[in-house]
Formats: structure tokens, C-alpha cells, sequence
């Protein structure tokens, strides 16, 4: 998956309050810039979010417009993948 990509799917699960577009802009977020959940599970190869920000809706409706618009089949599925994963309460980034 493209790290653009799940920067932003994180971004609107927890709230984050300032756009990253790049590595160099993660450098300049304080703590505050991050966003909250409930819960966060982190390991080496997966991350849990538990208690999703209202900014997941706004998110799901742009994948959702994303993947009506695609042709690939491929790159669709990688779309459905993502809507799958923000849906719910529980992110697995």
C-alpha cells in the first residue's frame, strides 16, 4: 500500500489536525498535531486503532468515490481493502 496512502487513513482515524504530505512534515508534528483513540496495539507488522474520530466518515466516502471511479481491478480491490479496514470502530493499519 502506498505510505501516502495510509499516513492519511491514520490521519482520519485518529483526528490528526495537520495534513502530512511527506516524511519531512512528520518531523514537524507535535503531540498535540497527532489526533486520540481509545486504544492503540503496535507491533513490528501491524497497528490497531480502537475509537475511530468522526473524520473516518469524510474518509470513507472519498475511498468509496475513489474506487466508483477506477478502472483497474487490481488497484479497486486495494481501495475496498482500505474501506474495509476504516469501516469499523477497529483500524488494522
Amino acid at each position: 500500500m502506498d505510505p501516502d496512502a495510509m499516513i492519511g487513513d491514520v490521519a482520519a482515524f485518529t483526528g490528526m489536525k495537520k495534513e502530512v504530505r511527506s516524511n519531512s512534515d512528520l518531523a514537524e508534528l507535535t503531540l498535540a498535531d497527532l489526533g486520540t483513540v481509545k486504544r492503540a496495539i503496535v507491533s513490528r507488522d501491524l497497528s490497531q486503532f480502537i475509537g475511530a474520530s468522526s473524520s473516518v466518515r469524510e474518509r470513507l466516502e472519498h475511498l468509496k468515490y475513489m474506487k466508483s471511479e477506477e478502472t483497474d481491478k487490481e488497484y479497486k480491490q486495494l481501495l475496498q481493502d482500505r474501506i474495509d479496514r476504516l469501516r469499523g470502530k477497529l483500524g488494522i493499519i
